[in-house]
C-alpha cells in the first residue's frame, strides 16, 4: 500500500514508516532529487509597491536572480 492509502485507512504508523523512507531518500540520494526537481518561471504581477520592494530585496539576500 502506498502513504495515502495508509492516511486514508488512519493507520498512522504506517504512514510515517513512508514518510521516513521518503524523507531518508530525499536526504541521502542527490540523483533522485535532482530527477524530482525542474526548473521553472513564473509571470508575477504585484498588487502593491511594497511587494515589489520585499521580492527586490529577497534577490539581494539569497545572491539569485528572482526577479528579470
Amino acid at each position: 500500500m502506498d502513504r495515502g492509502t495508509y492516511i486514508k485507512a488512519e493507520k498512522w504508523d504506517k504512514a510515517k514508516a513512508v514518510e521516513d523512507k521518503i524523507d531518508d531518500k530525499l536526504s541521502t540520494d542527490k540523483e533522485f532529487v535532482d530527477k524530482l526537481q525542474r526548473p521553472c518561471s513564473a509571470f508575477v504581477t504585484w498588487d502593491s509597491e511594497e511587494a515589489l520592494r520585499r521580492a527586490e530585496n529577497y534577490n539581494d539576500e539569497i545572491n539569485e536572480k528572482f526577479l528579470g
